[in-house]
């Protein structure tokens, strides 16, 4: 099987089930072509995840921006911070946000200073919403200091290449634990004023934070320490995650010469649901003849998941099919 789309795969299940017609409209599949839907990107998911394929393997840059300073407007009891008088961009490459945003903005009001968590910058970049409200005094033209320290990761990032080193930049870096990360900054805390821009360094340390909850568009992020003086770009290397395909155009991950896999294991499943046995296991013969021809024919490292073919683990991969 060729270069297949997921509206072909999915034709293609149609056919080899009883021949049932291409769907006539993609948006409404009906239940038949719904099933087809999920069953593929259920196979997709789980054959992704069962090992570090080489094929999942990717890097992309990262846009470190430094500490910067301004003024701005806040008002007690709001969020918004407008009237900013600096550039805090509202993209990086192709991500979708502001490198400001996920990181503390200090405003200094009236003599007292005030750190917070940056929610989202809003286009054109002079203006933004904080976590929470601002409660000092209302303040116009009020000096602040942000400090960018939470990377936004590509939507297909799944995990880091490795567990111990998945970062390449211009200076040396070491990864850390989430718990490793916010003691080293609490200790730096203690010894001198983090929040000083003055005192700004070249990032030496990063970890990965989960996702950016707040946001419409839920991203890895990777939080750097110290936070940095200078701009620069760093690179990061990890295993793609199997996103859910929904558009014709889609095209799964796995390598196209391998994409029978996807669709036996649906046909399989269709000819279960109708209890049609004989077709069940003639579909689900093909199913792990393939599989096994893509586990012999492509790398996998050696931190990769073990991979079983007992009927117990048949009964866990297929769990669900239907859905």
């Amino acid at each position: 099987m060729g270069v297949s789309t997921f509206s072909g795969l999915v034709d293609t299940c149609m056919q080899r089930a009883d021949n049932l017609r291409p769907l006539a409209n993609w948006s409404t599949p009906g239940e038949d072509g719904l099933f087809f839907k999920n069953a593929i990107n259920l196979a997709h998911g789980r054959i992704c995840s069962m090992a570090s394929w080489e094929w999942l393997r990717a890097s992309t840059e990262l846009h470190v921006v430094p500490v910067i300073t301004g003024t701005c407007n806040v008002t007690n009891g709001s969020t918004a911070v407008a009237n900013i008088d600096a550039d805090l961009e509202t993209t990086t490459g192709d991500m979708p946000v502001s490198p400001y945003a996920g990181g503390y903005i200090l405003l200094d009001a009236a003599g007292e200073a005030d750190i917070h968590r940056i929610s989202t910058v809003a286009d054109p970049g002079d203006s933004l919403v904080l976590q929470e409200a601002y409660q000092g005094t209302n303040e116009v033209g009020t000096d602040f200091t942000a400090f960018p320290d939470a990377l936004v990761l590509p939507a297909d990032f799944g995990r880091p290449l490795n567990a111990t080193e998945y970062v390449t930049s211009a200076t040396k870096m070491q990864a850390v634990s989430p718990e490793q990360f916010f003691r080293s900054r609490e200790y730096d805390r203690a010894r001198y004023n983090i929040w000083n821009s003055a005192v700004a360094a070249a990032p030496a340390i990063y970890t990965l934070w989960s996702t950016r909850t707040e946001s419409a568009d839920k991203r890895h992020i990777l939080l750097i320490a110290p936070f940095t003086a200078t701009e620069q770009h760093i690179t990061i290397h990890y295993y793609k995650q199997a996103t859910v395909m929904s558009a014709a155009a889609d095209v799964p991950l796995v390598p196209h010469q391998f994409n029978s896999v996807l669709v036996d294991f649906a046909v399989a499943q269709w000819h279960l649901k109708k209890l049609d046995l004989n077709k069940y296991a003639f579909y689900t013969k093909r199913f792990y003849e393939t599989y096994r021809r893509l586990l012999s024919r492509t790398d996998r490292t050696s931190d990769n998941a073990a991979i079983q073919t007992s009927r117990g683990s048949d009964r866990e991969f297929y769990q669900g099919a239907g859905a």
